[in-house]
C-alpha cells in the first residue's frame, strides 16, 4: 500500500476527482440539522436530537 505523501511524490499531482462536478444541480435544503456522513459521530448526533428535532437529514 502506498502513502499519500509517496502518491505524490510518484505521480507529482494530486489524483482527478472521480466524479462529475454538477454545478448546475445544486438543492436548497431547509432542515434543524443536517449531517454530512453517516458514520458513528454522525448517527449519534441524529439519535440524540431526534426526540427534539423533527426536520433533520442525514
Amino acid at each position: 500500500m502506498t502513502t499519500w505523501h509517496e502518491y505524490l511524490h510518484k505521480e507529482g499531482h494530486a489524483p482527478e476527482w472521480p466524479y462529475p462536478i454538477l454545478y448546475e444541480g445544486e438543492q436548497e435544503i431547509d432542515a434543524d440539522i443536517q449531517v454530512l456522513g453517516g458514520g458513528i459521530a454522525g448517527c449519534w448526533v441524529k439519535g440524540n436530537n431526534s426526540l427534539r428535532l423533527r426536520n433533520q437529514h442525514v
